[in-house]
């Protein structure tokens, strides 16, 4: 074998060298890009995931605690109660305002705007290549809210259903403490993971 022929053979493998290893580079960049862990799931549900209205029923524990923290007062000359410019303030700060709901199984306060905070995903399910369902758990965020109102929150009961009003009957009520379900519809695009759709159970 000649010295010119075995120069060129060494040439020639250093080329399928590098040539294998841009695959393999290339091969991992498909890979980390089709593939979905859970971390990555709950960032990007988290992102797509908005505020909600919630329900709370009022019971005397919930008055007891709301005149308590100064957000309830009774009306002059009257013996009805009504927030008071504090509790205004900060319903309208944390859950966008309130409004009272009388029903036949007795009073409700919804809050018409609620964080809603993704804690876990509980499970991914290949649906094809390219979309995956994802289970996760949610709950009601107060961690950003004054400490008035999270004491208030963690004295929330779960809403009992009333069918009459929308959206009560599938409520897990405003404590923070209480874990929901939701369901996400994730799909693979030319740039990565995007979230389709994203609800409660």
């Amino acid at each position: 074998m000649g010295k010119k022929t075995e120069e060129l053979m060494k040439q020639a493998e250093r080329l399928l060298l590098c040539a294998t290893a841009i695959g393999l580079i290339l091969a991992g960049v498909g890979c980390s890009r089709s593939g979905l862990t859970r971390a990555q799931a709950k960032e990007l549900i988290q992102k797509s995931f908005p505020p909600e209205e919630c329900f709370f029923k009022v019971t005397g524990t919930t008055v007891e605690g709301m005149w308590r923290e100064g957000l309830l007062a009774p009306l002059p000359y009257s013996t009805r109660l009504d927030l008071t410019p504090k509790g205004t303030q900060l319903f309208r700060a944390v859950g966008g305002g309130i409004d009272i709901l009388d029903t036949a199984d007795g009073g409700y306060v919804r809050l018409r705007s609620l964080e809603r905070l993704v804690t876990e995903v509980t499970g991914i399910t290949e649906q094809s290549p390219t979309a995956r369902e994802v289970r996760f758990a949610w709950r009601y965020n107060w961690d950003a809210a004054p400490d008035e109102m999270k004491r208030l929150a963690a004295e929330f009961p779960k809403s009992t259903p009333h069918y009459g009003i929308r959206g009560l009957d599938r409520s897990p009520g405003c404590n923070g403490s209480i874990a929901a379900e939701g369901v996400a519809i994730l799909k693979l695009y030319d740039d990565g993971w995007r979230v389709e759709e994203a609800r409660s159970r």
